[in-house]
């Protein structure tokens, strides 16, 4: 490649875990002082790393993103190893503050016997085929706020060294660095989010046939920005909600929520909410209420027109029908 402005660049690409060595030669004219120049550099660009299935984790106040109970909220992300492991590679994740979320690994948790070291860190074995993706799981504390989750180096023994066999050998057991063995591609931080959660005044609530009813919708902290919150029905063919409420900054923190019959049945509103910052800005819950769709009387017509006698007698009909047969 030319030199431009006394500066060459090269391109490394990655290919496959490991190290090797490139030859810079410098080739000119032979009255330059760089002519014939050359030089080695050590390569070690072909670091393997982990994918890292999220680096935000919502984590809501209550398990299921229920409205309440006695279990507390939980998140999941996972790391996978990009590239096979050849002997059993360790990660540990480190927690800035267990008060917000507490972090567990796969490991330690299917451990029933698991220290609290032990539910620290993964191993990922090489017995395991590849993807072995495993998790960590962020459980809510009860606190609103951020903790961040950071991954030391992943920890690896060297590949075992054959007794009596060259170390440049490529046949020898020993003759290389294991893949994830000193320095591999940093891990991104995870960033855990404990959100705030919601009240609403009524659990369940009855609907007559083609008919409206409102809940009340109230925020468990006080949000220091606006605070959209959106609504579905678990089933529209059932029930229908408004799109959404507004629970401005620094204003009520309750709203009126309508909801629709549209035919007998049973059926959940749940909720998400934007803005808000760390408290409320993706923050959900499901079934924050029951609606159930009550059966009814069906009409001929909601508009009678009777005749002056003598036309049809001056009588006009009007029926009623319930929507289902009476026990």
């Amino acid at each position: 490649v030319p030199m431009e402005d006394g500066v060459v660049f090269a391109t490394a690409l990655h290919v496959n875990p490991g190290f090797t060595r490139m030859l810079f030669s410098c080739y000119g004219g032979p009255s330059s002082n760089y002519h014939n120049t050359q030089v080695v550099q050590v390569a070690q660009l072909n670091f393997p790393g982990f994918d890292v299935s999220s680096t935000v984790v919502h984590v809501q106040r209550w398990l299921n993103s229920a409205l309440s109970g006695s279990a507390r909220g939980q998140g999941f992300f996972t790391l996978t190893p990009n590239e096979q492991t050849d002997s059993d590679v360790r990660v540990n994740a480190d927690n800035t503050n267990d008060a917000i979320a507490v972090i567990e690994s796969q490991d330690g948790i299917l451990n029933p016997s698991a220290t609290a070291e032990q539910l620290k860190y993964n191993t990922y074995r090489s017995s395991e085929p590849k993807p072995n993706s495993k998790y960590f799981r962020a459980t809510h504390q009860g606190s609103v706020g951020t903790t961040t989750v950071t991954f030391g180096s992943p920890v690896s023994p060297k590949w075992p060294t054959a007794s009596g066999c060259a170390q440049s050998a490529a046949t020898c057991p020993g003759y290389s660095e294991a893949i994830y063995f000193g320095v591999v591609q940093p891990l991104l931080p995870v960033t855990v989010i404990a959100h705030a959660g919601f009240l609403v005044a009524q659990v369940s609530i009855n609907l007559q046939r083609l008919n409206t009813e409102v809940f009340t919708l109230t925020l468990d902290s006080v949000p220091d920005s606006d605070v959209t919150v959106y609504f579905t029905s678990a089933d529209e063919s059932i029930a229908t909600v408004q799109e959404s409420v507004v629970f401005p900054r620094n204003g009520a923190i309750t709203r009126n929520v309508t909801v629709f019959n549209v035919q007998p049945g049973t059926t959940t509103i749940n909720c998400r909410s934007e803005g808000g910052g760390i408290l409320y800005d993706g923050a959900e819950a499901n079934g924050l209420v029951t609606v159930n769709c009550l059966k009814g009387f069906g009409l001929s017509g909601i508009y009678i027109r009777a005749q002056a006698f003598p036309t049809d007698g001056g009588v006009t009909n009007l029926t009623i029908a319930p929507d289902d047969a009476l026990t």
